[in-house]
Order: C-alpha cells, then sequence, then structure tokens
C-alpha cells in the first residue's frame, strides 16, 4: 500500500516490527504465501512475483548459489530469492536502521541460515574476490551519484562467469528502441557496467502495468497503517520527505518519464 512505503524508507526498524507483528496475528488465521512471508509488504513497488521470477530466470539464479544483494534496504527481494530460488544470499546495504530492519524480518521468517545482512558502503564491500557466484539489485542503485564505483567492487567479488542482474527505474530519455520485440537498451547502466569489464549486456522493459496487491495484502496494510499510527515528533520530518520524494516519483512514472528496467551483464570467464 503506497500510504505506508513512506515508513519503510524513513522509520525502517519500526516498520519492520510492526510488520512482523501484525504479520504474526494475520498469519494465525491465512497464513502467508511462501514465497511472501510478509505479503509482499516488505518489497519495493515493482518487486511482485512475476517481476522477480522474470528478474532471477533470465539472471541464471537457481538452487544453491551464492548471491550478493546490493543495497537490499529492509531485504524483501532477498527473503524472496532464498526461499523462491533457495539461493544462500548476503544483503548489504549503506544504512544501519535499514539493514537492522531487514535482520528483524529475516528472523521471523525463520531464513537466518539462507539470508545474511551487512551494513557496508558499496564501493568497499567487506567480501573476497570472486566469492559470489551472481549479484543482484531491486530497485535501490538509481539514486546513487555516482555507480561506477559500485560496478567496479561487484566484478571483483563477482566469479568469473557469475552473473549480474538488476531491476531499476531510468529516466525515459535514457531508454531507446532497440528494434521490434528486442526490448531497450538503457545507455546509462550498459556504459558504465561494459567500463567496469562485464559483458553479455542486454536491458528489456519490465512490460505491463505494474503488479496489484492480493486481497489479503490489502488486510494486512491496513492493519500495518494501524499499527504504526501517527509518526513520533522526531519522525516526522524524515516521513514528510520521505513522502514527498516517493510521491514526485510516482508522479514521474505515472507521466511516463520514469520505466521499469531489468539489466543482465555477466562477468568474462
Amino acid at each position: 500500500m503506497a500510504q505506508l512505503r513512506p515508513y519503510a524508507v524513513s522509520a525502517p526498524r519500526r516498520f519492520a516490527a510492526a510488520l512482523a507483528a501484525v504479520t504474526n496475528e494475520v498469519a494465525r488465521r491465512s497464513p502467508a504465501p511462501h514465497d511472501f512471508p510478509f505479503f509482499g509488504l516488505d518489497h519495493p513497488p515493482g518487486a511482485g512475483a512475476r517481476l522477480l521470477e522474470r528478474l532471477s530466470e533470465l539472471g541464471i539464479f537457481r538452487f544453491y548459489e551464492r548471491v550478493l544483494d546490493v543495497a537490499g534496504g529492509i531485504g524483501g527481494p532477498a527473503r524472496w530469492l532464498a526461499r523462491r530460488r533457495g539461493c544462500h544470499v548476503i544483503s548489504v546495504d549503506r544504512d544501519r536502521e535499514r539493514a537492522a530492519a531487514s535482520r528483524l524480518l529475516v528472523r521471523r521468517a525463520y531464513l537466518d541460515a539462507a539470508v545474511g545482512v551487512a551494513v557496508a558502503a558499496l564501493e568497499r564491500l567487506p567480501a573476497a574476490d570472486a566469492s559470489f557466484t551472481h549479484a543482484w539489485s531491486v530497485e535501490a542503485l538509481d539514486g546513487e551519484a555516482d555507480r561506477r564505483p559500485i560496478w567496479a567492487e561487484l566484478f571483483r567479488v563477482v566469479r568469473p562467469g557469475g552473473h549480474v542482474a538488476l531491476q531499476e527505474w531510468v529516466r525515459a530519455d535514457d531508454v531507446r528502441a532497440a528494434g521490434p520485440g528486442t526490448g531497450v537498451a538503457a545507455r546509462a547502466y550498459l556504459g558504465e557496467l561494459r567500463a567496469a569489464g562485464f559483458r553479455e549486456l542486454r536491458v528489456e522493459e519490465a512490460r505491463g502495468p505494474l503488479e496489484s496487491e492480493p486481497a489479503l495484502a490489502e488486510v494486512v496494510g491496513r492493519r500495518l497503517a494501524e499499527a504504526l499510527g501517527a509518526a513520533p515528533a522526531d519522525e516526522r520530518n524524515g516521513l514528510d520527505a520521505a513522502r514527498a520524494r516517493l510521491e514526485a516519483h510516482d508522479r514521474e512514472v505515472d507521466a511516463g518519464r520514469l520505466v521499469l528496467v531489468q539489466i543482465f551483464a555477466r562477468r568474462p570467464a
């Protein structure tokens, strides 16, 4: 539910605690879907089942792969990847509050053995060379001022032959038709990834409307809004700023000035 997203951005730890409590309450009567233990309310708006299936399938994510989740936020897509694809995931984010929220939800989803959470600068990852088979990021890197050091780190930590899959909102004027039936190309991302050393680059528009929330998620969302209540005084400025930013983003999407794309790359073997 759109009105809940500012809480996830500006007060992620309180949001996660309330989400876990409400989910536990509701799940006593109506169990959550296996792949969405928190009814999808811990996911970015474009990260529904259909698009995540496509991103992971085209990115060749398989059982037992070791995946780096870049700028994982509160971790919804990382938990989905562990549940749906059977991957072992390390989710890294810059922000301690978001990471704390992610850890709380990992514990409540009983995924401690499958999903790890770390706080780190994305340009200096605490990982050994070639220590991941895959990397992915879901609607998290478009706001980075300079993504080039992040791609350099991904190239270092992904093993030769490993895959990278990204889902991002890009400016419509950075998208051009690549020919009938061949999808789209986002110039900035392709150029940056190629300069970092990645090959087999492709970008495709995530076509069609965003998936609607299931009926039960709406029920959980209403109960979650009640549980969150009015924001405490020390949260209000951050909440207002997050709401304004998200509303501006939604206006850009509605006007067709932002397009959701999926980007794939491979480190040469």
